[in-house]
């Protein structure tokens, strides 16, 4: 478990469900931290594995700058 993420997740107000904190694992801490940063601009406070299939398009924009 990364703690960095989940207290950059605590911060910010953002709670991930499992699937999205485990793909986030998968990433070095600085590249997660700026992924859950980006998310963060959404103002969504609940990060779930639908929430990212229905905004894709917006979360891949948001990575690419």
């Amino acid at each position: 478990m990364n703690k960095e993420i989940l207290k950059m997740c605590m911060e910010k107000g953002i709670l991930l469900d499992k699937d999205i904190f485990q793909l986030l694992e998968n990433f070095d801490n600085e590249t997660a931290k700026g992924i859950v940063d980006k998310i963060s601009s959404l103002k969504e406070s609940i990060i779930t594995k639908s929430f990212i299939t229905k905004n894709v398009e917006r979360i891949k924009e948001l990575i690419e700058d």
